[in-house]
């Protein structure tokens, strides 16, 4: 298993007027996370958006983790003009 020295770069802040975040940069994303996030995409209807949440089991769903694209976020949080992405 890789440390996460390896695997990870520095990370990245950021903050709007809205929200503030925090972002990892890493060479490749975990195989299970691009599948759940592909399968959310193909079970997406139309105008919907494919997201992956998170879940510990016993613990409380407010304190999921929710995982969707960059691109659907933006246009999620109205900082873009995009369209959620198909």
């Amino acid at each position: 298993m890789e440390s996460p020295r390896e695997t990870h770069r520095p990370a990245s802040l950021w903050h709007t007027h809205r929200e503030s975040g925090h972002s990892h940069r890493r060479k490749e994303f975990p195989g299970w996370l691009l599948d759940a996030m592909a399968q959310a995409k193909r079970n997406a209807t139309p105008g919907t958006v494919g997201i992956v949440v998170l879940h510990k089991v016993g613990s409380r769903s407010d304190n999921d983790i929710v995982c969707l694209t960059m691109a659907d976020f933006q246009a999620i949080a109205s900082m873009t003009n995009k369209e959620p992405s198909p």
